[in-house]
């Protein structure tokens, strides 16, 4: 039996997961929610100050919706009002962070819990010839490791994009309502950045598919080699295992750098698409300025705007390169979820949970064929009864001599929870 590693489509993985994630649906939600109060306040953060420098330090207007908030009040008064809104967005938008945060690390840890329970279980279901393919250490880092990766991409790096998403929107239709020039300038340059994230993440992914494979083959063999240390060393075989673990670490290093190269190129792109966008943002805005299209306050709004707007883009080397993990991990974990248990429960079965009662054997006989066809009896009429809390064995002939073949008593002791044969 072997574990095949292949790419999933994200139908499988939420056919598989789905219903892991769906019990947790109520914090989830609520953790998107305090998401959505951050990137309402946000979008509130420059217009305080916008209210400051076109109509008390300009004596412009405000627009037309927010002229209903002119109360003719003194300079002094609506520079007061404006640092206090300040203050107020920045306390909701701080506790809105806090709960979202503590909301999904409580999901965080309790999806993890349960996921490893749920693989664990299945890998107790398998046939032991599992472990003659693949090192038990291997099959520790899909359970710990893998496990890990899979949950953070579902309770932080899509509650992420989802963030970043809504906050690309809502910006862009402020910008819309307020430049719409900027605005659409701005959605121009967004598709090449899409197409850029895009191509790096596909990279990407390859890359970290190699990089856990190589990770998982290290842990296993590190792993065999502390359990078989004390042979190791009567052997005298530490430089041949050492070289074994160096050939193993070189590949393993190798796919690393490869995953390293792939997420500095795509992070040079993102930082070359952002210094084209904000030149190209500030540079239209001050013509629009400098022809009265756009007053001193718009086009600080529009730059802090244009600021939000690349902060996800320059974040979405992180979480491309944290997604690419969280998919292979599910990848890996749904390969070893694909292994079917060499035996089945029957439809219907009943569950003893741990037995209790005595154990007792009634004239049993066993034998072994060989290989010129004929058995060869190893247990021949042999009575037995274990009560609980006691521990039956029984040593060979050549161990005791004075157990004949044809006595068969035991001798029980529930102080050293071992069972002697005794003399006839």
């Amino acid at each position: 039996m072997k574990i095949e590693d292949r790419r999933h489509s994200w139908r499988e993985l939420v056919h598989a997961f789905g219903p892991d994630i769906w019990v947790h649906r109520r914090p989830i939600a609520r953790s998107y929610a305090f998401r959505v109060v951050e990137v309402a306040t946000g979008v509130l953060a420059p217009w305080p100050l916008k209210m400051v420098i076109d109509h008390v330090l300009s004596a412009r207007p405000l627009p037309g919706p927010l002229r209903q908030l002119d109360w003719n009040l003194p300079p002094v008064a609506l520079v007061v009002l404006a640092a206090i809104a300040i203050v107020i967005i920045s306390s909701v938008r701080g506790a809105a962070d806090a709960l979202q945060k503590t909301t999904g690390s409580r999901v965080r840890e309790q999806l993890s819990l349960e996921l490893r329970d749920r693989m664990l279980a299945h890998l107790q279901r398998l046939p032991p010839t599992l472990r003659t393919s693949h090192r038990s250490g291997e099959l520790v880092l899909r359970i710990v490791g893998d496990v890990e990766m899979f949950v953070r991409l579902q309770t932080r790096i899509l509650p992420a994009i989802f963030e970043n998403a809504l906050t690309t929107v809502a910006t862009f239709a402020v910008m819309l309502w307020i430049v719409p020039p900027l605005a659409l300038l701005t959605l121009a340059v967004l598709p090449g950045l899409a197409l850029m994230v895009g191509y790096y993440g596909r990279r990407l992914r390859e890359a970290s598919r190699a990089k856990r494979r190589h990770e998982g083959d290290v842990a296993g063999l590190a792993q065999e080699i502390v359990r078989g240390l004390p042979a190791i060393q009567a052997l005298g075989g530490e430089r041949h295992s050492r070289a074994r673990f160096a050939r193993m670490n070189a590949q393993s290093l190798q796919a690393g750098v490869e995953e390293t190269r792939v997420t500095a190129q795509m992070e040079q792109a993102m930082k070359l698409a952002h210094g084209v966008s904000v030149a190209l943002i500030v540079g239209v805005g001050s013509i629009l300025v400098m022809n009265g299209r756009l007053t001193i306050g718009g086009l600080t709004v529009m730059a802090s705007y244009i600021v939000q707007l690349l902060k996800p883009i320059e974040r979405l080397n992180d979480i491309a390169e944290t997604a690419s993990r969280g998919l292979v991990g599910g990848e890996r974990l749904l390969s070893l979820l694909a292994l079917c248990p060499t035996v089945e429960d029957a439809r219907g079965a009943v569950a003893i949970g741990r037995a209790h009662g005595v154990i007792e054997f009634r004239d049993v006989s066993f034998q072994y064929p060989t290989l010129d066809g004929r058995r060869a009896p190893v247990l021949r009429g042999v009575s037995l009864r274990v009560e609980p809390g006691s521990t039956g064995a029984r040593s060979p002939r050549s161990r005791c001599n004075r157990c004949a073949p044809r006595s068969r008593r035991w001798r029980r002791t529930r102080t050293s929870s071992r069972a002697r044969c005794a003399p006839p």
